[in-house]
């Protein structure tokens, strides 16, 4: 068997990080399933503009069409926009192909964002044969657009080897991973930080990843409590930061998935997050974390209280239950299950 991955998302000198869970995907599937031939055709993210998107995506997209001509038993893309505008294209060279589309959340909400888009995008879905979600909010959404099923729920995957206990020192009170958009819910985590200060009189300290236009905004509590701003760091230093830290905080507003929260309970991290259907896919309520009532600053800043305050025996209990949470949602098995299903050796919709 042969498998072509393909991804218009993938890690670059500009954006080292960017798509890394697809990279890992594929890496894992070559090391692992030596009888099958994996190839691949990504597309570096880089920053352009729209003159160097088209000179981008126009090579991406000649290069893919060389690249088929009928010689894979499985094409499997990740992102459904843009890559589903050249899917005639694909399918006229690649009869005999199985093709498989992973939705990772954005690329939906692109595939939606006008009535050109959204046409060619359901029109073309006729020669998608295998439709895999990473979230079950996702699927729903995309099933509202489109009125076609999802076929699998399927994240991208944890890697194990990276995400783990360690023995390491608690620097931190909380931690945040992801970027500085108001999508991702930063303005109410400040906002509840700040109620954290006045309101209770404690000053909890901060860890952030990442970056993006909401850093004045982190940047103003540095008068009031202890942060520290990680503008880059590996997945190995994801893990390593996630390990000095006690919860990890993700208030996003929007997400298909959210990868970090289970990464953070691969390392016995319990998370605070917001009650999406991608994190109560990950997270059981006072179990192995906590999932807010209300989408706001009220409910953010108790449950951080609530956190703040708990205590050893308790803490402990929760980072076991951390530790033995997601297991299905490691790289290992997520492979394993990507490869049934190129092999069709489970059926549409049943449970991975």
């Amino acid at each position: 068997m042969k498998v072509l991955m393909v991804s218009n998302n993938s890690p670059s000198k500009e954006k080292k990080y960017a798509g890394v869970f697809v990279v890992n995907q594929f890496e894992c599937l070559q090391k692992n399933y030596q009888e099958i031939v994996f190839e691949r055709h990504f597309l570096k993210r880089k920053f352009t503009g729209v003159l160097g998107s088209i000179i981008k995506y126009s090579g991406y997209f000649t290069r893919l069409l060389k690249v088929v001509r009928g010689r894979h038993d499985v094409i499997h893309f990740h992102f459904l926009f843009p890559n589903i505008l050249l899917l005639p294209m694909v399918r006229s060279r690649a009869l005999n192909s199985k093709i498989i589309f992973t939705m990772h959340g954005n690329d939906l909400t692109l595939s939606t964002r006008n009535w050109v888009y959204k046409t060619l995008t359901k029109r073309n879905l006729k020669y998608v044969d295998t439709l895999i979600a990473v979230g079950t909010g996702l699927a729903e959404e995309f099933e509202r657009h489109y009125q076609r099923k999802v076929d699998y729920i399927l994240p991208a995957g944890i890697d194990r080897r990276i995400f783990y206990p360690q023995q390491a020192r608690c620097e931190y009170d909380f931690i945040f991973v992801g970027s500085f958009y108001k999508d991702k819910g930063i303005h109410l985590l400040v906002k509840a930080i700040e109620r954290l200060v006045t309101q209770h009189q404690i000053k909890p300290s901060f860890c952030f990843i990442g970056s993006g236009p909401q850093i004045k905004l982190i940047k103003g509590l540095e008068s009031i409590v202890d942060v520290q701003i990680i503008p880059e760091a590996t997945q190995q230093e994801v893990s390593n930061y996630l390990n000095q830290s006690r919860f990890l905080v993700f208030p996003t507003l929007k997400e298909a998935f959210g990868l970090v929260i289970s990464e953070a309970m691969f390392c016995g991290i319990p998370v605070i997050s917001t009650p999406l259907p991608g994190p109560k896919m990950q997270i059981k309520n006072g179990i192995d974390g906590y999932l807010l009532e209300k989408i706001d600053v009220e409910s953010l800043a108790q449950k951080m209280l609530n956190a703040y305050h708990l205590s050893n025996k308790s803490y402990e209990k929760m980072k076991k239950h951390c530790v033995s949470s997601n297991s299905s949602f490691a790289l290992d098995r997520i492979c394993e299950n990507l490869v049934n299903i190129y092999t069709g050796e489970v059926s549409r919709n049943e449970p991975l």
